[in-house]
């Protein structure tokens, strides 16, 4: 009778276990702008997986694919640094007009109340591109900049629990 008073309560727990993970709702963090709109910092509710997302977009659909073939993109999460570089979609076409292209990374981290979790996006472009402004982006139309080659700005952010 104990034995399977012990089986029962086993089975209970990983019931449990597995209910509850997989009840862990999936929350999707931005890494432009959580780094450059909200100045590093998210919030996510208690008991979130954080799944970031990372993204690039430009004027038209050339200038993006010169980007995704020039560009080599990691991902570090408290510590631990991913290449991402193949994960970015293949380039869509948006209501504006404009194009882009997003790569999502599972951390498979769910944060509790209090919990956080940092993550910075690096990314290197191996040669120049232009960057072409125009008023899709609320910009004025003219001649294009170019993209630098090399390491771009890190997208920093800490995710926290509440």
């Amino acid at each position: 009778m104990k034995k399977r008073l012990f089986v029962l309560i086993a089975a209970g727990v990983v019931f449990a276990a597995t209910a509850s993970a997989a009840n862990a709702a999936t929350v999707v963090v931005a890494a432009t702008n959580c780094a450059l709109v909200h100045g590093g910092q998210a919030t996510v509710p208690a008991g979130s997986t954080v799944t970031v997302r990372m993204g690039f977009a430009e004027e038209t659909r050339g200038i993006l694919e010169a980007l995704l073939e020039a560009q080599t993109t990691s991902l570090t999460v408290n510590g631990s640094s991913t290449d991402v570089s193949n994960l970015f979609s293949a380039p869509y076409q948006r209501p504006n007009g404009s194009w882009a292209t997003d790569a999502f990374y599972d951390t498979t981290i769910t944060l509790a109340a209090g919990q956080s979790l940092t993550f910075t996006q690096e990314t290197t472009f191996s040669h120049a591109f232009p960057e072409v402004l125009l008023p899709t982006f609320d910009s004025s139309p003219g001649v294009p900049v170019m993209n630098a080659a090399g390491p771009q700005p890190p997208l920093t952010c800490t995710v926290t629990g509440v």
